[in-house]
C-alpha cells in the first residue's frame, strides 16, 4: 500500500519504526474482540484495506485477505459486537499510487 511505502522510507521511519506490526490486530483479532465484549463495546468501526484485498488494486482478489475481514465481522456478531465497515478510508495499493498518481492523479 502507499503507507507500507512511506513507512519504509526515512520519512516514515523518523521514529525509527515502520509500525508493520503495530498492535498485531490480524493476528490478536479474536482476543481483541473478546476484549472489546468485556469492556461492554456495542460496535467496532475498522477499514476494509484495498491492498489487502486486491493488493495490485485491480486483477486477483487475495483470499486471505477476504478471510480476515469474514472472520473478524463473524467473530464481531458471535460477541455482540455490531461491525462498522469504511470500505476505503484513505490507503490505496501502491501499484495503483505509482501508476495513476494516487487519488489526485489526472488518470
Amino acid at each position: 500500500s502507499v503507507w507500507d511505502q512511506v513507512a519504509h522510507t526515512a520519512l516514515g521511519g523518523i521514529a525509527m519504526s515502520s509500525g508493520d506490526v503495530a498492535d498485531d490486530h490480524y493476528h490478536r483479532f479474536r482476543a481483541d474482540v473478546a476484549i472489546m465484549a468485556k469492556l461492554g463495546l456495542q460496535a467496532y468501526r475498522f477499514s476494509i484495506a484495498w491492498s489487502r484485498v486486491i493488493p495490485d488494486g485491480v486483477g486477483d482478489v487475495n483470499e486471505e485477505g477476504v478471510r480476515f475481514y469474514s472472520d473478524l465481522v463473524d467473530t464481531l456478531l458471535e460477541h455482540g459486537v455490531q461491525p462498522w465497515v469504511t470500505m476505503s478510508h484513505w490507503d490505496i495499493p501502491a501499484a495503483l499510487s505509482n501508476e495513476f498518481g494516487g487519488w489526485l492523479g489526472p488518470k
